[in-house]
């Protein structure tokens, strides 16, 4: 069973069930699915989408946990959210935190909404602003160019929405990215499960298969088709990471009658501009042109999810193996896999003064954040070093 499927998907219907059937959710994690650090002032940030409905259906909260000890984390202060949050950035700038959240209450519903948290402190009170977005946003990436615009993936409507942060208010604008491909066959449906910014690019993962390529020039332009290209046979990409111009995919299909469990990862400077306008280019992810678009493929464990690049390294969520994969992008190698948690999921890595120290994974099943130590030259690195809480 793909878990990331029912983490997209799952939306809460309003019923009869009473909240004092379950309790609160309070300060405990539960699901956790978005991880981001903020190396300098010490921080890590959890959001517990409360996917499993261990506690109150509606709660889910962000949390933000001291890291000045990295094996020993202290949590500073939980700001209560509804369930079913996705990913969250954090504009260390600005002192807010975007966190994507899915709660549909009721068949009806035709929109969700971007949380905005005021993390000025660390502690209670936050304040939280609701942004109207579009049905089932999951994904959060920021930022595109020198204009500061967030991405927002959303799975239900088929858009890209994006707008710029830093400002006294956000306003979401929608980019649609059901295109018509240039085989002629017009793309019903994008369930985007992650988002990822290379530079004028962005790479959306479709969890019907293929992987959308925007032109982030073209975003802001009506008149234009900022899909420019759409590569068609990566069939399972879930999550996406960026390592120079190199673009990492979590991905798994059946080859030659295997279920294979992988990273793809590919050359995304071989991409121009497209002067389509009213179609997007099929690219296969063998040949771009006259330049390889694929690099390497990477065997990893049973289900991948998410993906950290640190350094030279690469780690991967396995969430049917509750293992962390080690790639090294150096000679595009795997190393020893790491066992963690309960179906791990999320992560995030801590690079204070810029040297990668420690990972931090979330464990959906069994409510835990492990905490690995990837210290080049460390006695223990690559070990599970703590868990939280």
């Amino acid at each position: 069973m793909k878990m990331l499927i029912a983490l997209v998907f799952l939306s809460f219907t309003s019923c009869s069930v009473g909240d004092d059937i379950f309790d609160d959710l309070g300060t405990n994690i539960s699901s956790p699915t978005g991880l981001a650090v903020d190396s300098t002032n010490r921080r890590l940030y959890v959001t517990n989408s409360n996917s499993g409905v261990n506690y109150d259906w509606e709660q889910g909260s962000l949390q933000i946990v001291d890291i000045a000890t990295p094996q020993d984390p202290e949590l500073q202060g939980t700001a209560a959210t509804l369930s079913f949050s996705g990913e969250v950035y954090v504009d260390i700038a600005n002192n807010r935190a975007y966190v994507a959240n899915r709660f549909s209450e009721g068949e009806g519903a035709a929109s969700d909404r971007l949380l905005v948290v005021d993390v000025s402190t660390p502690t209670d009170p936050f304040v939280v602003e609701e942004v109207s977005a579009q049905l089932n946003p999951f994904a959060v990436d920021c930022c595109a160019g020198d204009s500061g615009n967030l991405l927002l993936s959303t799975s239900s409507q088929g858009v890209l929405q994006y707008g710029s942060i830093g400002g006294s208010s956000l306003t979401l604008n929608n980019v649609d990215i059901l295109q018509t491909l240039s085989n002629g066959f017009l793309l019903s449906r994008a369930t985007v499960t992650d988002v990822e910014i290379v530079g004028t690019w962005a790479f959306l993962s479709r969890n019907e298969g293929g992987i959308l390529v925007i032109n982030l020039g073209e975003i802001a332009d009506t008149s234009k088709n900022p899909v420019d290209y759409f590569i068609d046979d990566i069939r399972s990409p879930r999550g996406l990471a960026a390592s120079g111009t190199k673009l990492l995919v979590a991905d798994e299909d059946i080859i030659d009658g295997t279920l294979t469990s992988r990273v793809v990862i590919l050359e995304t400077s071989v991409f121009t501009a497209s002067n389509a306008t009213d179609t997007t280019v099929i690219q296969q992810s063998y040949t771009s042109g006259d330049q390889s678009l694929l690099v390497a493929t990477v065997s990893v464990g049973r289900d991948p999810q998410r993906i950290e690049v640190a350094g030279t390294q690469a780690f991967v969520t396995n969430m049917d193996d509750d293992t962390v994969s080690v790639i090294s992008l150096e000679s595009n190698s795997p190393g020893t896999p790491i066992a963690v948690g309960d179906q791990p999921f999320g992560v995030a890595v801590d690079s204070p003064g810029g040297i990668p120290t420690t990972l931090y994974v979330g464990n959906f099943g069994d409510n835990t954040i492990s905490i690995i130590d990837i210290l080049d030259g460390s006695t223990t690195r690559f070990t599970v070093v703590g868990t939280y809480p």
